[in-house]
């Protein structure tokens, strides 16, 4: 008998259900028959609507071991092996995408990692209709259990996430990963939503596009194998970068992929990472399954439009709390230090960091944690993300669990001149500042100075950097001063910290947070 009934790929065998808030699940019917899903006792017929099913099933407390029956007429789907706990999304790019083989504790990781109440989803990563049909995807789009065999397959930042949280709350934890490498905002938001401040994207793949005869460049792309994405590991490229490679490889690889694109079919354009591309594709197929909320890592590609990323990062968090109906929580990573990898240079970073803090602070239930620390010069691929997946689990025990934990970094609120001193006072969970080591690392002091006059006879002034004694500071409470830093005709004007592309901060919290960078302008003296 031919098939009627499915359940859509992402309600599996191993899955892991929202606790305590309504579990939406869905599918496709011949819609001739009613389709009833039982789950732990109670029966919901499912609403259709052009041969797609959805039913809406009660909460329910975290569970294990469950069983989840479809059937609609004498069809049946059966499921078993399921839990109810909490549900997150990893998004974003290659940071987030970046799985546990490469991380650098992976082997010590590996030996302690059994965990049946640790399992992972990974969204097929697709950019266009029939992809997966195309090329071999058999080893995507499935709950994994955390056994040793599965544990390379994990996001790095989500696997260290969900330890956290299920050592805190001793519930079962499932990350759904929808992310793709490489991947800019603007393609996780539908078009709609990226017109209202991003029509410079929409503008630019238009341009791109415009002599490009699409149904060819559309067959030649099916037949690509640059667009097989069914196996993370396949790729021999990713496979030793990932890894870790030195500049003289990097020089070596940039130039062979010049070789191999100047003899393929397809021209150099950036169709997967056109507008909308991964929202279309990937984020709608997972749109509105019942999750806690969603931790981010993304804003490296962001140095081609920077000029527009605060408006469109608002645009895409409110975009998908759209799509699911609710304010969904955002736990979210500032950019790392980095100085160049390949042809990706970090020189827009610092604009981009403060970007996304200020993006941040003017949301609600949007959080920011430092990446100050966990960052590497030479790779945009930092190796050890435990730190990472750690703090973002802290902010989310604290904003959504309720935990006290201290989960905010010291964060510069204020800069005041008082006498020949600087006092730079910080914001944060934390009983004090402490600086690891006898001086301050990554602070530059500006005073503003005569630089002539004028054409018109009016005395001009301009910002340059001056020197001073970086031992000679102390720490009251929250508040770094910075002695005697105004003489010698000095007038500090502004103060900058970790303000430039890579940087190694020695300033933290006593929660053990690195401080946050900033750029900021003195207070008159007082």
């Amino acid at each position: 008998m031919e098939q009627k009934l499915e359940i859509d790929r992402l309600f599996s065998s191993h899955m892991v259900l929202q606790r305590e808030k309504p579990m939406k699940v869905w599918g496709k019917c011949s819609g001739k028959e009613p389709v009833t899903v039982t789950f732990m006792g109670n029966s919901v017929t499912a609403d259709i609507e052009k041969n797609t099913w959805v039913a809406v099933l009660p909460p329910q407390e975290a569970a294990r071991n469950q069983k989840l029956m479809v059937r609609s007429g004498e069809e049946g789907i059966y499921l078993s092996d399921i839990h109810v706990g909490e549900v997150w999304i990893a998004g974003g790019q290659s940071n987030m995408e970046f799985y546990m083989r490469y991380d650098k504790d992976y082997k010590e990781v590996l030996e302690q990692c059994e965990n049946d109440d640790i399992r992972f989803y990974d969204v097929p990563e697709v950019c266009y209709e029939g992809q997966e049909q195309d090329f071999d995807y058999s080893r995507m789009g499935i709950w994994r259990t955390c056994t040793k065999e599965n544990l390379e397959y994990y996001s790095a930042v989500g696997y260290y996430f969900a330890r956290k949280v299920w050592k805190e709350l001793q519930v079962p934890v499932g990350i759904i990963g929808c992310n793709k490498g490489g991947s800019c905002t603007q393609t996780w938001m539908s078009k709609e939503a990226l017109s209202k401040h991003g029509q410079v994207w929409l503008d630019a793949f238009e341009e791109e596009f415009k002599e490009i005869d699409y149904p060819a460049y559309c067959e030649a792309m099916r037949k690509d194998p640059r667009m097989n994405m069914g196996d993370p590991f396949a790729d021999q490229f990713t496979e030793e970068t990932l890894y870790g490679i030195g500049a003289e490889r990097q020089r070596e690889l940039m130039e062979k992929m010049a070789e191999q694109q100047a003899g393929s079919s397809l021209p150099m354009i950036h169709y997967d990472n056109r507008p909308g591309c991964y929202y279309d594709h990937m984020l709608l197929k997972i749109g509105g399954v019942s999750t806690r909320g969603v931790i981010w890592h993304q804003g490296e590609s962001e140095v081609f439009h920077p000029e527009c990323y605060y408006h469109i990062f608002q645009d895409m968090i409110q975009c998908w709390r759209e799509l699911w109906g609710e304010k969904l929580p955002f736990h979210c990573v500032q950019l790392a230090p980095f100085q160049n990898w390949m042809d990706c240079y970090g020189t827009n970073f610092p604009v981009i960091r403060k970007i996304q803090e200020e993006a941040v602070q003017n949301m609600e239930k949007v959080h920011l944690i430092s990446s100050s620390d966990a960052g590497m010069r030479y790779d945009i691929h930092p190796k050890k993300k435990q730190p990472i997946g750690y703090r973002l689990a802290l902010s989310a025990l604290k904003y959504e669990y309720g935990k006290a934990v201290q989960a905010d970094a010291p964060r510069e609120i204020s800069v005041k001149a008082v006498g020949s001193d600087l006092h730079i006072e910080f914001a944060g969970d934390m009983e004090t500042l402490k600086v690891c080591g006898d001086e301050i690392k990554e602070l530059q002091l500006f005073a503003r100075g005569f630089a002539g006059v004028d054409s018109r006879g009016i005395p001009m002034t301009r910002e340059q950097e001056v020197s001073f004694d970086a031992k000679d500071f102390n720490i009251e409470g929250t508040t770094l001063i910075l002695r005697n830093a105004n003489v010698g005709g000095n007038r500090i004007s502004r103060v900058a910290f970790a303000w430039k592309d890579y940087y190694e901060v020695n300033l933290y919290g006593s929660n053990g947070l690195p401080a946050m960078p900033f750029d900021c302008e003195v207070k008159k003296n007082i």
